[in-house]
């Protein structure tokens, strides 16, 4: 029986001993664990935002102009062995643009980290994204000319393939585009012409380059001559007249620049307008003006839109009178001297009111010359009457045309 007891008690001593080897184990591994590998944090910054569904809205006709590259910083906590363990590659943020249309939205960003360690935060928590409308416009090609060519020179009859490229993208980024354009070299432009093939890029107003946005094709193709360029009278081909009743003064330009490759302009002197209707016209107006011009010859830059204001407005009329003795006589021989056989000059004027009615003998002048008057006595002469007032008249008639001047010669003062 003593045997029995002491073999119990012993195998309890065992038990007890066992159980208090484990305590201690479990408490010095926790000891260690909260010692050496405990709970701890850390942020991972600059983790780049994936944007989700955005093929979307190139379904919808629809462009993400703002929020694609979002980055965030991430915290995540857990035991610091496992914290080591954790690069910014394991990490994914993302957000969402289903259901998401025109306008600036904040859509919040979602991170998936790691099942071993855990997210405490995440900044930015939202990503404010711009949605635009997908659009495609044409838009011009244009050269940008770089050197120096004589002087009365420039380029002309310049061919381009295509002359305009669809432009698409962002509405905002696509309206920045001003034109699509290339550079030449002027020094390689002659009068035999030019052919060139050219890359061009989309530029703003300020000919800064647009970024985001796709052209249809970035190639071009045309030919550029090296022109003469020249001064020529420009006539106004009218058809017909104004209403009864009304008249009508023409705003043009009077002379036009012209410019050739192949043509001799020193045989141009004048081009004329194709025909401008005025008939039964009782209000003014402004119209354009098409040229005709002969085979290889075109307008100088700055003369593409030629326009001529056409004021019609009520005319009335009157009658002014001048004197003999205000004409002046042009020309004559020294020595002699010379009369007018007439009394008066009668000037029938049409014009605006306002003109008209101001009207007096200072406003004209009338002239004779004499230039090749040889012998004394009465000869019949032209008489020239000009309008020399500062606002145009519609029109005015004279008479007499010819007149009577007698040529005596200069008779010396009595003493």
């Amino acid at each position: 029986m003593n045997n029995k007891d002491t073999a119990s008690r012993t195998s309890r001593d065992k038990t007890i001993s066992i159980i208090i080897s484990l305590a201690l184990a479990l408490g010095l591994w926790g000891y260690v664990i909260a010692r050496v590998n405990p709970l701890d944090s850390t942020e991972i910054i600059g983790i780049p935002v994936q944007v989700l569904n955005a093929e979307s809205l190139s379904d919808r006709a629809l462009a993400l102009v703002s929020g694609g590259n979002a980055t965030v910083n991430v915290v995540v906590e857990g035991k610091r062995t496992e914290l080591g363990k954790i690069s910014a590659s394991d990490i994914v943020a993302t957000v969402d643009l289903a259901g998401y249309g025109v306008g600036t939205s904040s859509i919040m960003v979602n991170v998936a980290v790691p099942t071993n360690v855990a997210l405490k935060s995440a900044t930015p928590g939202t990503v404010d994204v711009i949605i635009e409308e997908l659009v495609s416009v044409e838009k011009p090609v244009e050269i940008v000319y770089s050197g120096t060519i004589p002087a009365g020179y420039e380029v002309g009859f310049l061919k381009l393939e295509p002359a305009a490229i669809p432009v698409s993208g962002p509405s905002s980024l696509v309206n920045q585009v001003s034109s699509l354009r290339l550079n030449l070299d002027l020094a390689q432009i002659t009068e035999e012409g030019h052919s060139f093939e050219a890359t061009v890029s989309p530029v703003n107003s300020g000919l800064t380059p647009v970024e985001g946005v796709k052209l249809s094709t970035s190639e071009v193709t045309g030919s550029v001559f090296l022109c003469e360029t020249k001064e020529v009278e420009l006539h106004l081909n009218l058809e017909g007249k104004v209403a009864e009743g009304y008249g009508l003064l023409i705003d043009a330009p009077e002379t036009i620049r012209v410019r050739s490759a192949s043509v001799d302009l020193s045989t141009l002197d004048s081009v004329t307008t194709e025909a401008i209707n005025i008939k039964d016209l009782t209000q003014s107006q402004t119209v354009p003006l098409a040229l005709l011009l002969p085979e290889g010859v075109e307008v100088a830059d700055g003369y593409e839109e030629l326009e001529a204001y056409l004021d019609v407005q009520k005319s009335v009329g009157t009658t002014v009178t001048i004197p003999a003795s205000d004409v002046l006589f042009r020309n004559l021989k020294t020595g002699k001297q010379a009369q007018a056989a007439f009394d008066v000059i009668t000037v029938t004027v049409s014009g605006p009111e306002s003109v008209v009615q101001s009207l007096d003998a200072g406003d004209f002048s009338a002239t004779i010359d004499l230039q090749h008057t040889e012998k004394n006595g009465q000869a019949t002469w032209p008489l020239q009457v000009e309008y020399t007032g500062k606002d145009r008249l519609h029109r005015f008639t004279y008479q007499p045309n010819v007149v009577f001047v007698l040529v005596t010669e200069m008779t010396e003062p009595e003493q």
